[in-house]
């Protein structure tokens, strides 16, 4: 009996010894997160709504490309949008420039370009805007150079991340 037990001890302190020493083969899986992660993301999608101004009034439809940098609950990027006034005489309207916001509320601008009669009428726009996750409600003013037009619109943007940098979460890889 005493040596079955002695045998038991010994068989214990082995695997023991053995667990101790040995290296796990890889790294436990990092939970599941929800919601977005800091990085860049590209997104793309549609924009439609309505325009009022100097030119008359109407409904539009475009679509939008962005690129931004998220960290924490702030994101700053540019944006190129294009859309096709139906109310304004059929003018095609392409703005670009930075873009900015805090939590749900965003900002950008920049330039505007809009063909009329197949003329280029080059302008300033600006455009506030409220964010939840893929769709975005938002106010543009827009004002053209050469003829003094003021151009006034409000939309709505479902926007899609197409794609998106790869960050590791907090304190993986350090060791």
């Amino acid at each position: 009996m005493q040596w079955s037990r002695a045998l038991a001890m010994a068989a214990v302190l082995a695997l023991g010894a053995g667990a101790a020493g040995a290296e796990p083969d890889e790294a436990p899986e990092q939970p599941f997160d929800f919601g977005p992660q800091p990085g860049w993301t590209m997104m793309l999608g549609p924009t439609f709504g309505g325009s009022f101004g100097s030119g008359g009034g109407g409904g539009y439809l475009g679509a939008e490309w962005s690129v931004s940098r998220l960290s924490q609950a702030s994101w700053i990027g540019l944006y190129v949008d294009g859309l096709y006034d139906f109310g304004r005489g059929g003018e095609p309207l392409f703005t670009a420039g930075p873009q900015l916001g805090m939590a749900i509320v965003g900002f950008d601008g920049g330039g505007a370009l809009r063909l009329v009669d197949g003329e280029p009428e080059f302008g300033a726009t600006g455009r506030l805007l409220l964010s939840l996750a893929v769709v975005s409600l938002y106010g543009r003013y827009g004002y053209f150079f050469d003829t003094g037009d003021h151009l006034g619109q409000v939309g709505l943007m479902f926007k899609l991340p197409v794609w998106a940098s790869e960050t590791p979460p907090p304190g993986a890889g350090s060791e």
